[in-house]
């Protein structure tokens, strides 16, 4: 897929993302677009073309505030991915959890 159609497509949910550390952090703005949570093939992707995401944990807040994870798994290309929960409204204990989770 050329990367203005990836864009395009990622770009149907309002979201920004970041890094800490080894966690790549993606989060959902709310805007009244399609969520994070149902697009985030679409989004890893995207930021896939930047940097390795594969490379990272990654987790995001979903549009009700909530922290959770996403197990990514890269595969020719595609993204599998399988969400998981923090369950944590606080960031930097969602954080702890996702470090927790990499040992």
């Amino acid at each position: 897929m050329k990367p203005l159609d990836i864009e395009r497509l990622a770009r149907q949910s309002d979201f920004d993302y970041s890094f800490n550390g080894d966690i790549l952090t993606i989060r959902d703005l709310d805007k009244g677009n399609k969520s994070v949570t149902n697009n985030i093939d679409n989004i890893l992707a995207y930021i896939n073309q930047f940097i390795p995401v594969s490379d990272y944990l990654v987790m995001y807040l979903d549009s009700s505030g909530i922290w959770d994870g996403v197990a990514v798994q890269e595969i020719s290309g595609s993204f599998s991915c399988r969400f998981f929960p923090l369950n944590e409204k606080d960031y930097d204990k969602a954080v702890v959890k996702m470090n927790f989770l990499q040992l």
